[in-house]
């Protein structure tokens, strides 16, 4: 189980090590597109929008050395921390897998069955809060990864997509092989799609 605070000490490292203020400002800067301060490019995605940021600089964002922030991490333990501990993060950077999903099946307060639209591949995740919220057929951008005994969502922000998922595929996605919260935070600013309101 995602054990609170097991990912906050990675932003906390990374965004505060002095030695990390270049990385962290290039990767502000590709995710907003311009060459602009930290602060303007924090103030372009919003309060409301960092969780994009954040799940995409710690999964996905690749840094200047060819490595992801967890694969950085997992690599060279910074804060020291005891192998065993380590095991956590190396699980969820081998497994966490970014995509669209569709809801297949919903157990409150238990669960759901998402299959990815991109590779049909199904996920049996733990969750409870999202199943009070959504309901089979709804897709949604999202990241599974196995958190020990199970799949979780692990990412930051999700949502809900409307409109019809074959035109947006084909449209916003059809050249995308691999998806990342960056596509889902543009497609949120251009469309404003709905949100389902909830956070993994």
């Amino acid at each position: 189980m995602l054990v609170r605070g097991t990912i906050s000490r990675i932003f906390s490292y990374y965004f505060t090590s002095p030695w990390c203020k270049d990385e962290v400002l290039r990767a502000f800067r590709e995710f907003v597109g311009e060459k602009v301060s930290k602060t303007v490019a924090m103030d372009t995605i919003g309060v409301e929008n960092e969780g994009y940021f954040n799940e995409w600089f710690l999964y996905d964002y690749m840094r200047a050395d060819g490595r992801t922030t967890l694969h950085h991490f997992v690599h060279t333990n910074p804060l020291g921390l005891a192998k065993q501990e380590m095991v956590f993060y190396s699980t969820l950077l081998e497994t966490n897998h970014y995509g669209l999903f569709k809801i297949v099946s919903v157990q409150k307060m238990i669960g759901m069955r998402l299959e990815d639209i991109q590779t049909r591949k199904r996920y049996d995740v733990r969750e409870m809060s999202a199943t009070l919220q959504v309901q089979p057929k709804q897709i949604l951008f999202g990241r599974v990864a196995n958190a020990g005994i199970h799949w979780e969502l692990v990412g930051g922000d999700t949502y809900a997509v409307a409109g019809d998922i074959h035109s947006l595929l084909k449209d916003e996605f059809g050249s995308i092989k691999k998806l990342t919260p960056k596509d889902a935070y543009n497609l949120l600013k251009l469309h404003g799609e709905k949100s389902i309101g909830f956070q993994p």
